[in-house]
């Protein structure tokens, strides 16, 4: 048993991120969401400043880590290679847009209503930038330590990993868990085998003219 019972901001936050992931956030009201935790509306407001502020505290609190989102090493998943941080990252990054995607992706159906999010959000100092942005931190630490090229194309790479990461969770909301999918060890070594080279690889020695 847990030594503590949940706190009203945990139950919220349960609550929130169970209404959220069901409808989206654009049709999750905060009333709804205080129903299912047993509080009323003016507990959230006591507890968080603002809907997206209950939002933003669900992806940090209630979906799966990205490391390299909160860590300021270079060691996502604690592996110690260059592989092998590269593959935690991808499966971390794959697993925070299959949570994630549910939740957001109503917000499109409503060009006001994704306005007023989009500018909440980045008032926040958040958004969807900040993952790709994360990625291209993390590979300038490795490069900074040498296990990738000085001169290897960091931003288009980091672009890479978190748009493949992005169209494999999409795939799989579109289709359902019934549809067959690519196993994700199979789907991260196909991406680690296509960034690879470009990361490591140095220019070829130039050769004295004779």
């Amino acid at each position: 048993m847990p030594d503590h019972a949940p706190t009203a901001r945990d139950r919220i936050l349960d609550a929130a991120a169970s209404i959220m992931r069901d409808r989206g956030i654009a049709k999750a009201t905060t009333k709804q969401i205080a129903a299912a935790a047993g509080y009323s509306e003016a507990m959230i407001y006591k507890l968080f400043d603002d809907k997206v502020d209950l939002f933003l505290s669900v992806l940090r609190e209630r979906v799966p880590t990205v490391d390299i989102l909160t860590r300021t090493d270079r060691t996502p998943g604690d592996a110690d290679t260059l592989d092998g941080r590269l593959r935690a990252t991808i499966e971390q990054i794959t697993s925070f847009y299959r949570q994630t995607f549910a939740i957001g992706a109503s917000l499109f159906s409503d060009a006001a209503l994704l306005e007023r999010h989009r500018e909440a959000v980045i008032a926040h100092g958040a958004g969807p930038a900040l993952l790709p942005a994360a990625v291209a931190r993390f590979l300038e630490h490795e490069q900074r330590a040498g296990t990738v090229a000085a001169d290897a194309p960091i931003d288009g790479v980091a672009a890479s990993i978190a748009g493949a990461c992005y169209l494999r969770a999409f795939l799989e909301q579109f289709y359902g868990p019934d549809h067959p999918q690519q196993p994700m060890t199979e789907f991260a070594a196909s991406i680690m085998a296509t960034v690879l080279p470009a990361l490591t690889a140095h220019p070829a020695a130039s050769t004295p003219s004779d």
